[in-house]
């Protein structure tokens, strides 16, 4: 569910060597701003208690219109099941790569 709830407020969404970027865009309304800023809190709280070799960066874009919260740390296709963490499948789709908590079909 919270899952859900972050991916609901990406725009894009890039696989990165070793993990995944996903870009927001900043609202001028407060209530979204909070919103978004906490569903980002969770998530990063939620897998790194889950998955703590993950980092997690936000880096923001020159237009200041969009920021990227990049997770790393993630192996490809590593395929023991360690971590209760999971990524959502259609959000890095892909047959060649596996985030660490997915089995390999």
């Amino acid at each position: 569910m919270l899952v859900n709830s972050l991916f609901k407020y990406a725009g894009d969404i890039q696989r990165l060597a070793d993990g995944y970027a996903l870009r927001f865009l900043r609202s001028q309304d407060r209530d979204e701003q909070e919103e978004l800023i906490g569903t980002n809190a969770d998530y990063i709280i939620f897998e790194s208690r889950n998955a703590p070799q993950l980092t997690f960066e936000i880096v923001g874009e020159s237009s200041d219109k969009a920021f990227w919260l990049q997770i790393r740390g993630l192996q490809p296709d590593y395929t023991d099941v360690t971590s209760a963490s999971r990524i959502s499948e259609a959000a890095v789709p892909s047959d060649e790569w596996h985030p660490i908590g997915c089995v390999r079909p």
